[in-house]
């Protein structure tokens, strides 16, 4: 979870700012990831210390982040409004998911004074910068005993838990995703016809999301894993030529952000 803190300097010509009420509506971004519905409204306290809320906005001031209504100046409100004691600051705050969609998040300032008078609405926005990542419960793939020219699966499931061999991966990133991979020959080598294996690999149980490839070369699952999401990874190889024996190899997993619609 990230707290978000908001903030608004409030005037009123009766009660210098002490309002009845001072709140944010935020809504979701529109994009491929957010479709700009209502998120949360955040209720907010007046901050009683002066100096503090002089403070405040001017480290606001200085880094750019106001949001000025028309026919009103920064350096006005600061030193005519807030210095002055004509105006108060209010602040709220509230937790925005880890998963939340990633974009320009809307935010609308509201006020209501104690005779029920409501103020124009301000309207500001903040980034919440894309990540992409994910998580995995597993550590290697056991692909067992195989024989030559016989394709192999090895499935996973769409349980979270470590130490089940079944591999599964989830998304604790903001973005939509896809999954890179790249793997090496294990050791198996080449002959004239080209690599001894060939690796396979698809998120969900559906074969028409089912990529193969050859060893060292990276590859970009086809479906996106969606926000707050997880989905079992399932692994194929069949080797063409080999010696017995235990083989060892290197598998590197990866994340790409993806903005792809995704039907839910």
């Amino acid at each position: 979870m990230k707290t978000v803190k908001y903030y608004a300097v409030v005037y009123d010509d009766e009660e210098n700012g002490d309002v009845n009420v001072v709140s944010w509506d935020v809504y979701q971004p529109e994009n491929c990831w957010g479709n700009g519905s209502f998120v949360y409204q955040v209720m907010g306290t007046k901050v009683n210390n002066q100096d503090q809320a002089v403070t405040f906005f001017q480290r606001a001031l200085d880094r750019g982040l106001l949001q000025v209504a028309d026919g009103y100046d920064a350096n006005t409100i600061l030193t005519e409004y807030l210095e002055k004691g004509t105006a108060a600051l209010w602040v709220g705050q509230a937790d925005l998911c880890y998963c939340a969609p990633a974009g320009d998040y809307l935010v609308e300032a509201n006020a209501i004074d104690h005779n029920n008078n409501w103020a124009e609405p301000l309207y500001n926005n903040f980034e919440y910068v894309p990540v992409t990542a994910f998580d995995i419960d597993f550590s290697s793939v056991n692909y067992g005993s195989v024989n030559i020219n016989v394709p192999k699966w090895v499935a996973g499931n769409t349980l979270f838990n470590v130490g089940d061999n079944r591999p599964t991966v989830r998304n604790i990133g903001n973005t939509h995703l896809q999954v890179a991979i790249q793997q090496d020959d294990m050791q198996l080598g080449e002959s004239l016809n080209g690599w001894n294996v060939e690796w396979g690999a698809r998120m969900g149980n559906d074969n028409a999301n089912a990529v193969y490839y050859e060893p060292f070369e990276p590859v970009v699952l086809p479906n996106a894993l969606t926000l707050c999401d997880q989905d079992e990874l399932d692994f194929y190889l069949e080797v063409f030529k080999g010696t017995t024996g235990e083989k060892h190899g290197t598998m590197i997993l990866g994340a790409a952000p993806s903005c792809d619609e995704v039907l839910v």
